[in-house]
């Protein structure tokens, strides 16, 4: 099996466990704590990178209704607080608001 294969296997696995963290997301620190967990996979990362992954690994998984409720209230409740938290449930946001639009669209 050439490396790119077993790459691509690893990451797989990974996005399974990653997806399996986000449905049991039920407050800021769990997010902080998953991307803390990212970074911790695939080294450092920009915001783009981050938003990245987070957006292929649920477009794969597909979230649910009350998944999207929990991140959305999540991400109300920390915005224009200028901190970690806001930083957090943002970039989680974004990145489900996108993986939402091209699931809908395709799916």
């Amino acid at each position: 099996m050439s490396f790119n294969k077993i790459g691509i296997i690893s990451e797989k696995i990974y996005f399974k466990y990653l997806r399996f963290r986000i449905s049991r997301i039920e407050k800021v620190k769990d997010i902080i704590n998953i991307m803390n967990n990212i970074c911790l996979f695939y080294g450092k990362l920009d915001n783009d990178r981050l938003t990245d992954i987070i957006y292929r690994c649920l477009t794969e998984y597909p979230l649910n209704e009350n998944e999207l409720q929990t991140f959305s209230t999540i991400q109300q409740d920390y915005d224009n607080t200028l901190g970690i938290e806001n930083y957090a449930s943002l970039l989680l946001w974004l990145s489900v608001i996108e993986a939402t639009n091209i699931y809908h669209i395709s799916g």
